[in-house]
C-alpha cells in the first residue's frame, strides 16, 4: 500500500490535517475534531455540514503532501492487511505533543474505516490496557455507550499500534448529563480486565472520564473512548474527575463535596503530570478546581 496524497489543515483545529482526496468523506475527518466550548462545537458542526456537501474544497489553507515516517507507513501496511485497502489518511495531533503518538483516521473509497494510534514501544503498557478494554466493552450487551471495536493491535516496525473501528462520521458534542449508569457499567464490565492494584476497596475506572472523552453523537447515541489510563482507583475516582473536569471546562467552582481519598488520588496524579509538562495549562486549571472543592470526610 502506498501512503500518498495531499492534506489541508483544518482551520478550526490546527492539529488536524484533512485528506483532500476523499470528497464528502472529508466530513468524517472534520468529525474527529474535539471541542467542549459551545461556540467551538457549533463551528465544528457547521464545518461538518459544509464538508458533507462540498468535501474539502471550501476548507482554506495550503495543500501539502502527506508526510509520515517510514515506520508509520509500515504499520499502516500491517493494518491494511487486516482491514483491507486504505487509500487516504487524516492526521490528528494530541494536545500533549510529548506523548509522540500518531493518531490517524484511515479511509477507503471516501469512508472512514479505522482509527489508528501508533507510538513508540514505551506505550506498550497503556496500549495493551486499551486493547483489552476495547475488546471487552465493545462486545458487552446492553452497553450504554458506543465503544470502538479493536480490529488489530500489537508491535510492528518498532512501534506499538492499535487499530480500532472508526466511529460514525457524524459531529458530536460533550455530554453533560447523568453519568452514573455509565460509571456503574464500567465498573462491572472491567472487573476482570484490569490488573487489580491498590487497596481492596478500589474499583475499575476509566482513568480519564471527562467530557472530552464522553461524547454525544447526532441522533442521541453516546460514545466513550481513550482507555489508555484505565486502572483500579477509589470508588468515586471517575465520578470526582468528571465533576472536576466539567466544572473546569465551564469555568465554575466545584460546589459539590468530594471524598478525601479521591481528592488525594487526583491531586497526586495531576501534580505528577504537571511536573512532566503533559498539558500544564489544563492540568493547572483542573488542580485549582480540585483543591478548591469542599471535602466530605
Amino acid at each position: 500500500m502506498g501512503v500518498a496524497g495531499r492534506v489541508v489543515p483544518y482551520p478550526l483545529n490546527r492539529r488536524l490535517l484533512i485528506p483532500t482526496s476523499v470528497g464528502r468523506g472529508a466530513a468524517g475527518a472534520v468529525a474527529t475534531a474535539m471541542s467542549c466550548r459551545a461556540s467551538a462545537v457549533a463551528a465544528h458542526h457547521l464545518a461538518w455540514c459544509v464538508a458533507r456537501t462540498t468535501g474539502s474544497h471550501l476548507i482554506p489553507g495550503k495543500r501539502q503532501a502527506l508526510d509520515l515516517p517510514v515506520a508509520v507507513r509500515g504499520v499502516l501496511d500491517v493494518v491494511a492487511d487486516v482491514v483491507g485497502g486504505l487509500d487516504a489518511f487524516a492526521l490528528l495531533s494530541r494536545r500533549q505533543d510529548h506523548r509522540g503518538a500518531h493518531l490517524i483516521l484511515a479511509f477507503r473509497d471516501g469512508s472512514p474505516i479505522t482509527f489508528c494510534k501508533i507510538a513508540g514501544e514505551s506505550s506498550a503498557v497503556s496500549f495493551g490496557v486499551e486493547q483489552r478494554c476495547l475488546t471487552e466493552l465493545s462486545n458487552a450487551k446492553r452497553a450504554p455507550v458506543i465503544v470502538p471495536r479493536l480490529l488489530v493491535g500489537g508491535t510492528a516496525h518498532g512501534l506499538q499500534f492499535t487499530a480500532m473501528s472508526a466511529l460514525p462520521p457524524r459531529p458530536h458534542r460533550p455530554f453533560w448529563g447523568n453519568v452514573a449508569p455509565i460509571l456503574e457499567w464500567l465498573q462491572l464490565s472491567l472487573a476482570d480486565v484490569l490488573p487489580r492494584v491498590g487497596p481492596a476497596h478500589w474499583v475499575p475506572m476509566h482513568g480519564d472520564f471527562a467530557p472530552w472523552n464522553l461524547r454525544r453523537l447526532w441522533f442521541g447515541s453516546h460514545t466513550l473512548f481513550d482507555y489508555e489510563d484505565a486502572r483500579y482507583g477509589p470508588p468515586s475516582g471517575d465520578a470526582v474527575f468528571w465533576m472536576v473536569a466539567t466544572a473546569t471546562l465551564k469555568g465554575q467552582p466545584l460546589s459539590h463535596a468530594i471524598d478525601e481519598e479521591s481528592r488525594e488520588f487526583w491531586r497526586e496524579f495531576l501534580t505528577h503530570r504537571l511536573s512532566s509538562q503533559t498539558d500544564p495549562e489544563l492540568d493547572d486549571r483542573l488542580l485549582a478546581t480540585l483543591l478548591g472543592a469542599p471535602v466530605r470526610r
